[in-house]
């Protein structure tokens, strides 16, 4: 703060900017274009940044050190940016863990107009948590809730769901509803492009170490 105030940047200095040179107004500008850029390179590459994990696998990904408490976040400034360009205020990895996905098991993006998908967890691939875990459905590219006729936004472990004798879990993830027997695990998919959000809240230490990914999306036979 003490750097920014020697140009007329600090508290209350609401119209700063008008009092600087032209000179420096065009570095300063300068200055937030090289931000801007680095940013950029920041989001394609997340893995480069400083103390940062990223496990990307079978068309999800899943990303640990961009929040945190503020003794390890101090001086990460490209992080704590990349981080507000992410999304405002979000949680250290031990409270919640958001794994992404956007394609299926060969690689394809994912789109309900396209195919029926099937997310199969076996008994030994249960999200380990303390708290509880699910699975939301975004429409893209707007990243919104998808409006569908029993009203399911998200599936998880508080949902009243089916699981096989061996203690498997298969989610149904499509457009059309798989049949009344299969619809206490259908997550309904929107006719034409999506994205999944799954979050962990409070992993256990083993889900982090290495980064826990849900099993791949399928498309269904």
């Amino acid at each position: 703060m003490a750097r920014f105030a020697r140009i007329g940047i600090l508290p209350g200095a609401l119209s700063a900017s008008r009092g600087l040179s032209g000179e420096l107004r065009n570095t300063v500008d300068e200055g937030v274009g090289r931000g801007i850029v680095a940013l950029e390179r920041a989001a394609a590459k997340p893995s480069e940044l400083q103390g940062i994990t990223v496990r990307a696998d079978h068309g999800w990904e899943g990303i640990d050190g961009v929040f945190g408490p503020g003794e390890a976040m101090r001086s990460k400034y490209l992080v704590r940016a990349f981080a507000a360009m992410m999304g405002l205020y979000g949680n250290d990895a031990i409270e919640a863990y958001y794994p992404f996905g956007n394609r299926d098991a060969g690689g394809d993006p994912l789109d309900g107009s396209k195919h029926d998908y099937a997310v199969r967890f076996e008994k030994d691939e249960m999200p380990e948590v303390e708290a509880f875990w699910s699975m939301t459905m975004y429409s893209l590219p707007d990243q919104l809730m998808v409006a569908n006729p029993i009203q399911r936004y998200s599936i998880g472990d508080r949902s009243t769901l089916e699981y096989g004798e061996d203690g498997s879990l298969t989610i149904y993830v499509q457009h059309a509803s798989p049949g009344r027997e299969k619809e206490s695990n259908w997550l309904p998919a929107p006719d034409r492009p999506f994205s999944l959000q799954f979050r962990m809240y409070l992993p256990k230490p083993e889900a982090l170490d290495p980064l826990y990914l849900p099993p791949p999306v399928r498309v269904a036979k």
